[in-house]
């Protein structure tokens, strides 16, 4: 496993930044936002998650409304509640993505350990903007704000941004190209929802076929469609229960076709209407 402060390391090269830069974000100020990321990365930190006690919810969520945003989703993992674990991970994923959104183990216990893990040599420190949130938000509700709530606003000290976002007090935290986001389904979508900007591309063109050749009948042929046009990816999925028209119209493979250059797409389409005894399916 990949030492925990060689990992962070590459985090740092990742997404460079000054002295002044990097303060200025720990303190809340706004920062200048990283480039638009398109290659994307999901990272799910904690033991119930790979226990199956927990079913997680939020990466399938986030892939599909990113995606649809433009982005590519490279890979998706998940990590044990432990510091040099998520630092490891999180390090090797940032090599081929643009970001990495990482969630859970941003709480109050002792096996919440994400914002450590990612730290690096500079540490926590509790971060004066998420404790002012804080007390208006558990005032407002009239909970009493101990210090093991408050230990939620020890943020890495050396974060590029601390981001805010409307209806909740939870802080979105960038350390290089990791955003670090909190576990809980209906706090991550609405954060990942509000700066959902920074993540996304240009839209690929798709076209859907239909054959009634089985999976194994097509395989070859599509391998050599799939050779013959590098630039659009290709894919083969068996229709299911959830496709009872279109199997009740004798169909049983459904081709997906996608590109973001429409003239490559268009090409590929073609040559798979010829090789595959497939039908073109209308929008």
């Amino acid at each position: 496993m990949l030492a925990p402060a060689r990992a962070l390391a590459r985090l740092a090269r990742a997404a460079p930044r000054t002295g002044r830069a990097a303060a200025s974000a720990s303190a809340g100020a706004p920062s200048t936002p990283p480039p638009l990321a398109t290659r994307l990365a999901f990272l799910a930190v904690g033991d119930e998650l790979l226990s199956g006690a927990v079913t997680d919810a939020n990466t399938p969520w986030a892939a599909a409304r990113l995606t649809a945003r433009g982005a590519d989703v490279v890979e998706a993992s998940f990590v044990r509640d432990d510091e040099q674990a998520i630092a490891a991970t999180a390090g090797r994923l940032a090599l081929t993505a643009d970001a990495v959104v990482a969630s859970g183990g941003v709480g109050p216990t002792h096996d919440d350990v994400t914002y450590t893990a990612l730290a690096g040599r500079a540490g926590l420190a509790r971060h004066a903007g998420t404790v002012r949130a804080m007390q208006e938000s558990y005032g407002r509700r009239g909970v009493p704000l101990t210090e093991a709530r408050l230990t939620m606003a020890d943020l890495p000290a050396a974060a590029d941004e601390v981001l805010t976002t409307p209806g909740t007090w939870v802080p979105l935290v960038r350390v290089g190209k990791v955003y670090i986001l909190p576990g809980v389904p209906k706090l991550y979508r609405m954060i990942l929802a509000a700066h959902e900007g920074r993540f996304g591309g240009p839209l690929p063109s798709v076209a859907t076929l239909l054959t009634r050749l089985g999976e194994g009948d097509v395989a070859m042929p599509l391998r050599e469609v799939a050779g013959r046009h590098p630039g659009v990816k290709l894919g083969s999925y068996i229709l299911d229960d959830g496709d009872a028209a279109r199997v009740a119209g004798g169909f049983n493979v459904r081709l997906r076709a996608s590109s973001r250059d429409p003239a490559a797409l268009a090409s590929a389409v073609e040559d798979a209407l010829g090789a595959l005894a497939c039908e073109r399916e209308e929008a």
